[in-house]
């Protein structure tokens, strides 16, 4: 079996380059780990076997999906035959989007 393909939303994508250059303008090497673990993250979310999700959550908007922790940063997706889409890659230092 092949892995699930990761997309990103617009929105996660400007919330992760965004993320990532503001930690690499104060510390480059902690940008770098956190690309590195988000990336090994997701990999695992994507891997056939053996199949790991996150728990549930629910969006601010009533939008139902799985959340993932990568310090300092929570992984918001949702699952779709054969995807894994990034809804938003939420800083544990701003407004909570989820309950």
């Amino acid at each position: 079996m092949n892995p699930d393909a990761v997309e990103f939303t617009t929105s996660a994508r400007v919330e992760l380059d965004e993320t990532l250059e503001y930690i690499a303008a104060r510390n480059p090497d902690a940008a770098t780990r956190l690309r590195v673990a988000i990336g090994a993250t997701l990999a695992t979310l994507a891997a056939p076997h053996p199949r790991v999700d996150g728990p549930t959550a629910r969006l601010s908007t009533g939008i139902p999906c799985r959340q993932r922790f990568v310090h300092p940063v929570t992984l918001y997706y949702d699952r779709a035959p054969g995807l894994v889409l990034v809804l938003h890659v939420w800083h544990h230092a701003r407004e909570p989007i989820a309950r």
